[in-house]
């Protein structure tokens, strides 16, 4: 749906939006429950803190990337800064991220589902 190409590389804003995408919707369904676990004071701290490392961690990787790197994806940069083993790493979170996205959406689906007769 978000890829305009024939079959390529998606673009860098296409590949943003997928990111966004998988990302928003299964914290947003996910957030009134966690913050109702963790209190509102210290899910608002939580979140303020993470935020604040996603936002460090996303600059060294932007500062990497266009300072010593030809190509600037997470595969290359784990293998850039970590060898072989960043790279396998780098796989490794890939194919885990995807698998809980994935079972995220399943259960979603299995709980809208069992709303109908």
């Amino acid at each position: 749906l978000l890829c305009a190409g024939g079959g390529g590389a998606p673009t860098r804003t296409e590949a943003t939006l997928k990111l966004l995408s998988n990302l928003l919707s299964v914290g947003l369904l996910a957030m009134p429950r966690a913050m109702a676990h963790a209190g509102l004071l210290t899910g608002l701290a939580l979140m303020a803190m993470l935020a604040a490392a996603n936002r460090y961690t996303l600059l060294m990787v932007l500062e990497l990337s266009e300072t010593q790197l030809e190509e600037s994806s997470y595969p290359e940069i784990g293998r850039h800064v970590f060898g072989q083993q960043g790279l396998l790493a780098v796989l490794a979170a890939y194919l885990l991220f995807t698998g809980g996205v994935l079972s995220a959406y399943l259960i979603a689906l299995v709980d809208i589902l069992r709303q109908f007769p």
